[in-house]
């Protein structure tokens, strides 16, 4: 079975910043910024004449930079990691075999062993081929259209491969 993708800068941001916010300690910095702010918010509007100005701000001030700076750092590696990567923007091309898969793009070529990926994970709109905890071979899914059914069935053939299929 074969698959032509190529990646564009849009959807390759949208799903670092997916991946992104499924990471525990980044829930837990965003909602404590978000609990700040509202702390903030609370002060200003309830506590006016009896909380300093400036500590209410304070509270505002960090909890916008809780939850925005997470944000606008992923946006920002992501744009320097696809624009700084060339074969990233490559059109590729996937064979996937019994026991291998051939990738293939405009300056390389290499083959994986099904039984040497550490993982496969499937969202609703990719599939992640991890060759290690965090490095993976990104497929969007509407490259891989009706094949999917049976590259799922691929998969999910290969003994010890460790799947998060949906």
């Amino acid at each position: 079975m074969n698959i032509t993708t190529q990646l564009n800068y849009e959807n390759y941001a949208a799903l670092m910043v997916q991946l992104f916010y499924k990471r525990g300690l980044v829930i837990a910095t965003v909602v404590l910024g978000a609990i700040f702010f509202l702390i903030g918010i609370l002060a200003l509007v309830f506590l006016y004449d009896k909380v300093p100005f400036l500590y209410m701000l304070i509270f505002i001030g960090v909890g916008l930079w809780l939850v925005v700076l997470p944000y606008v750092t992923v946006k920002i590696k992501s744009k320097r990691d696809f624009y700084s990567n060339q074969m990233l923007q490559q059109k590729m091309e996937y064979e996937f075999l019994e026991d291998k898969i051939i990738l293939r793009g405009d300056t390389f070529s290499t083959e994986m062993q099904w039984a040497k990926l550490h993982k496969v994970v499937e969202t609703k709109d990719w599939l992640l081929l991890y060759q290690s905890n965090s490095l993976a071979n990104l497929i969007p899914k509407e490259s891989i259209g009706e094949q999917l059914v049976e590259l799922k069935a691929l998969i999910a053939s290969q003994q010890g491969l460790h799947q998060e299929l949906v």
